[in-house]
């Protein structure tokens, strides 16, 4: 009987000293948050996981924020595993990969802690651990430019021990750089597609050929590469019908020196003009350096695109180094060159032309006398016209088109082509004007020396640039 009374009065003093804080209707954040401070109280506290922390971020993200990966959620993850946003960038990216590829992650950190991936070792930081933690920074190389099949993969490979943490690196890096490269190849190319560019350019394409430029897809090796698949495959096409007709259209200027000047001047659409071989079989044609678009209010995206991948794919295979294009617009339009211009790898700047001899009313109304246009780059020029990249030139009388009676209000200047194609083009080479307009470029181009290509559409218009290239011929003569 004693021993039980004993007994009862232990347990009694076990609680005797317990202090107890319930917390009820917190939210559900908070409660996380606190518990992980209560699980820090002594030196016996679990020290949370690369896997727990990647799955609280992902319950948190599919629970309460609708699987937005918002600054919002980066917060409230940080709140309760206690890490700041910055330090937890790769537990968020990881958090965030598909379903797929999330289980495979985590089997690789189960794995990890087991030591049982291939060619683990036991790091310095684990050997007081019960279980070794993977620090998430071991997958940054599954960000980028992967695609998700890609990451399938090299996680599938990892947790089948096929490869090791440091074979995936390698791969991953390998599998980036010839994206790289292949992204290049199209573009000084002009395709589209890698499909386009396998069936063009078939003997050329392959893994092993271009396996040597891995982590040098920007180098003159590189680009003399491309030089000579366009030269071969120059040699497999056959002219087109439009391109011997243009030839017999020239209109010729006779400068001081006895050189002759050519303006070209072709009435089509420029998405058929600016094609591969339309231009590689104008034996004269040496690349423009200088090519002036006034972007049509419905160009889209992905045409205007094309476009400019076609220039660069023409300019490598005539050997034009650098070469700048000039485009003009509305801000909507401007805007679409911008994007398209970007994701064909130029570098775009911000330039403005403004009148000097507008009217006194007029000066209160910036718009009105100050214009935006973009120069894309398909170099690092670093060029600088001033400190605000302002062309300062008198205001041209408005053209007149006979036929029609039309008044071209925003034609450009003839001055400002003067000085952006003295700024940028180069000896020998042409100067190209895509969706021409009135021509003033053309009378610019004859006027400093340089042969151009005029494409228009517009039958009026095409009228327009003859007869005024036509006017320009008569006063040299």
């Amino acid at each position: 009987m004693d021993i039980l009374e004993d007994e009862e009065k232990r347990q009694m003093d076990c609680y005797k000293y317990v202090y107890a804080q319930v917390y009820a209707e917190i939210p559900h954040v908070d409660a996380l948050r606190l518990a992980d401070l209560h699980n820090r109280v002594d030196t016996l506290h679990h020290e949370i996981n690369t896997k727990e922390k990647v799955t609280i971020c992902r319950n948190l993200l599919n629970s309460f924020f609708e699987g937005k990966k918002n600054q919002p959620w980066k917060e409230a993850t940080s709140a309760v595993i206690g890490e700041s946003v910055a330090k937890l960038e790769f537990v968020y990216f990881l958090s965030g990969l598909e379903e797929d590829e999330y289980s495979l992650l985590i089997k690789a950190l189960d794995l990890y802690s087991k030591m049982e991936l291939k060619g683990q070792k036991v790091s310095v930081s684990n050997l007081h651990k019960r279980v070794a933690d993977c620090p998430p920074y071991r997958f940054k190389c599954l960000r980028g430019e992967l695609q998700t099949k890609e990451i399938h993969d090299l996680l599938q490979a990892l947790t089948t021990k096929e490869i090791t943490l440091r074979e995936m690196e390698t791969e991953a890096r390998r599998i980036k750089e010839m994206r790289d490269v292949k992204r290049v190849f199209m573009g000084e190319t002009g395709c589209t597609t890698w499909e386009e560019a396998s069936e063009r350019f078939s003997d050329w394409v392959s893994e092993e050929t271009l396996q040597r430029f891995q982590g040098q897809a920007r180098t003159s090796t590189m680009k003399d590469f491309i030089v000579r698949a366009l030269e071969w495959e120059s040699t497999k096409t056959t002219p087109t019908q439009g391109a011997a007709l243009e030839l017999r259209n020239d209109i010729e200027f006779k400068q001081n020196s006895g050189e002759v000047v050519r303006a070209r001047v072709i009435n089509d659409d420029a998405m058929k003009c600016i094609s591969n071989t339309f231009l590689n079989k104008m034996s004269d044609y040496n690349g423009a350096s200088v090519v002036f678009m006034d972007i049509p209010k419905d160009m889209d995206a992905d045409r205007l695109s094309g476009i400019l991948r076609i220039i660069r794919a023409s300019n490598c295979r005539k050997s034009v180094g650098g070469f700048h294009v000039i485009l003009f617009g509305t801000q909507e339009s401007l805007a679409v060159g911008q994007s398209s211009a970007r994701q064909e790898l130029y570098t775009v700047e911000s330039a403005y032309y403004a009148y000097t001899d507008v009217q006194t009313q007029e000066q209160s109304k910036l718009s009105s006398v100050v214009y935006h246009f973009l120069v894309a780059h398909s170099t690092d020029h670093g060029w600088k016209v001033n400190s605000t990249n302002l062309f300062q030139v008198a205001k041209p009388k408005a053209t007149v088109e006979e036929t029609t009676g039309t008044h071209y209000s925003r034609e450009k200047p003839v001055l400002l082509y003067n000085n952006l194609i003295k700024l940028f083009a180069k000896p020998k080479t042409w100067v190209m004007d895509v969706f021409s307009g009135c021509g003033s470029a053309a009378c610019a181009s004859v006027g400093t020396g340089f042969n151009c290509m005029i494409i228009e559409k517009s039958k009026n218009k095409t009228r327009l640039i003859r007869r005024r290239l036509n006017q320009l011929q008569c006063s040299q003569s």
